[in-house]
């Protein structure tokens, strides 16, 4: 820990234990005030801890949700690849803004928890953009889209899933 950043946290615990040590004193009395002091503070921590995690719990149920969507998507699509190209593109498209949704959740889960999902975020934002580029040759393609295209692209799209689910399987462990 560099000095200056113990001087904006570690400093003001020392000031605060200096304060209790000289009100409460060495007397029994005052031993008792900090002894109480001391159970608040634990009670707090346990509070804390059981809050923290609980909300993991249900970071962890939502991630596994946008997974769950995810292969939802995957498998509509895939029912989905004897329409013409422009029909299953407009048919992802409409998807997008889901997969977004939960892409930026998961983002915001990276960020917050850090460790191995953060670690695993440009991978899987490596697979959106496939997914987001197959899915733009798709629309430009048209309806003479190619089987093989439709196919890549709707690949692709269980290729996100996919990592998205690895990713999150590591996630509150």
């Amino acid at each position: 820990m560099s000095a200056s950043r113990f001087a904006r946290r570690g400093l003001p615990v020392v000031f605060v234990c200096s304060a209790l040590l000289a009100a409460c004193g060495e007397t029994p009395e005052g031993a008792g005030k900090l002894e109480v002091f001391g159970k608040q503070l634990d009670a707090a921590g346990e509070k804390t801890a059981a809050e923290l995690s609980k909300a993991a719990a249900a970071a962890k149920e939502q991630l596994a949700e946008a997974g769950a969507a995810m292969d939802t998507f995957a498998a509509e699509a895939k029912q989905k690849l004897a329409l013409k190209g422009d029909a299953l593109a407009t048919a992802l498209q409409k998807h997008m803004p889901a997969i977004e949704a939960q892409f930026e959740a998961l983002k915001q889960q990276a960020a917050t928890a850090g460790g191995e999902l953060k670690a695993k975020l440009p991978a899987l934002e490596q697979q959106l953009e496939v997914f987001r580029g197959k899915l733009k040759e798709l629309a430009a393609a048209g309806a003479d889209a190619g089987a093989d295209l439709k196919a890549a692209t709707v690949e692709a799209l269980a290729k996100l899933g996919a990592a998205i689910k690895d990713a999150v399987a590591g996630f509150g462990k």
